[in-house]
């Protein structure tokens, strides 16, 4: 799974660098380890879902993580 978290008036540079700090801080944080690839040079972050137990909870979690938006976990 490929995803780009993109806030709203951010340029594409700006969202590579939210991209890149987002899942160096969440490793850095033991939340989270997260991918990082490029595709067509933008990057993306990546998830592996290898756990058959994972929910639409759980990835609305970590959602939340990376965007910092907490009120996400409400959904």
């Amino acid at each position: 799974m490929l995803f780009r978290y993109a806030p709203a008036g951010a340029g594409p540079d700006e969202v590579d660098r939210i991209n890149d700090a987002a899942r160096l801080a969440l490793l850095q944080a033991g939340d989270a380890v997260i991918g990082r690839t490029r595709l067509d040079g933008r990057v993306f972050l990546k998830l592996t879902l290898m756990n058959p137990t994972t929910t639409p909870a759980d990835l609305r979690e970590l959602l939340a993580l990376v965007t910092g938006e907490r009120e996400l976990l409400a959904a």
